[in-house]
């Protein structure tokens, strides 16, 4: 029953973020996945508004000639004159639709104006990446090259100002029960290690050695943002990072001393380089905390926190 959850009631933080910062780039965000296909509550994250979730891109390839493809004159041309077809038709159902409907359409109607203008956005003077050739993002024993090479191409999406906003998508809420062949753990899958009890030694020696290729991968991504120079520092000294997990233990689905991982500079909003605790305080105040941070002054976010305000010590 868990992928049946049902839809998220409002815009993921993510997109409240890039309403404000990425009305100038050619895509206001931009969504990549590693193995996190399906197409229901389950497998999606990022929201634009209520009932309106946004699929992850969990192909490199694809990703890759999304932003840095061929843009031959007359294949711009092809894809706008169809562009032009898909909003005359939209147009007309609108009229005709009943009241209830008519926002959906409008969404819809919506995405067609950011396609037009990624159509219409001259190429960036950036160095795009380079791909090796392309591999089964879907097949399991690919994903340390699939993870690696989004993680690549949101670094060079964010450099050349393409986007300002990103998010990473790894599986599926409630977890895939993937196993992890790479690190030589397959006696069972990740879901399924996560429900062990306490007493089983070796899941815990499992799990703390998953977790720890996961911050492996963080770390590489935050390299990735280090390696470009931007004014007196880097990328990275201007940019959040936020690194985090649905649960805080998960044989329980407890969400207390759920983890979270804040890094980069953040442009000097936070104050970084610090292990800070807080009990009984929903996430929410984190999230309330990267609103700040960009200049959003809101007090409260999401429907689960009866409290207000971010979290105490973290913003500068």
């Amino acid at each position: 029953g868990g992928r049946f959850f049902g839809w998220n009631s409002s815009a993921s933080i993510d997109q409240v973020i890039a309403e404000k910062i990425g009305q100038t780039t050619p895509w206001k965000s931009l969504e990549f996945g590693v193995r996190s296909g399906g197409s229901n509550p389950s497998s999606r994250m990022i929201y634009a508004a209520a009932k309106q979730p946004l699929a992850p891109e969990a192909n490199p390839s694809a990703m890759f000639d999304r932003l840095f493809g061929v843009r031959s004159s007359a294949a711009l041309k092809q894809r706008q004159a169809s562009v032009n077809v898909l909003k005359q038709e939209l147009d007309a159902l609108k009229t005709l639709a009943p009241s209830a409907d008519r926002p959906r359409v409008q969404a819809h109607i919506d995405g067609l104006a950011n396609i037009e203008k990624r159509l219409g956005a001259a190429p960036k003077a950036c160095v795009a990446p380079g791909m090796a050739p392309s591999v089964d993002a879907f097949n399991e024993a690919n994903t340390p090259t699939v993870i690696d090479r989004q993680m690549e191409l949101m670094a060079a999406a964010l450099a050349c100002d393409l986007t300002r906003v990103a998010s990473l998508q790894y599986t599926i809420g409630d977890n895939d029960n993937g196993t992890y062949s790479w690190l030589g753990i397959t006696r069972m899958g990740h879901h399924l290690l996560s429900h062990s009890p306490d007493s089983d030694a070796q899941a815990k020696e499992d799990l703390t050695n998953i977790y720890a290729w996961y911050a492996g991968r963080f770390a590489y991504l935050l390299d990735q943002l280090d390696a470009v120079k931007e004014g007196a520092g880097t990328m990275l000294d201007n940019t959040l990072v936020i690194w985090g997990s649905e649960l805080g233990k998960g044989n329980t689905h407890s969400f207390q001393k759920t983890p979270f991982v804040v890094a980069g500079g953040a442009a000097g909003a936070m104050r970084m380089g610090r292990f800070l605790q807080f009990d009984n305080v929903p996430h929410n105040r984190l999230l309330v905390a990267a609103l700040n941070a960009f200049g959003i002054g809101a007090e409260t976010f999401g429907k689960t926190d009866t409290g207000k305000g971010p979290l105490t010590g973290l913003l500068a």
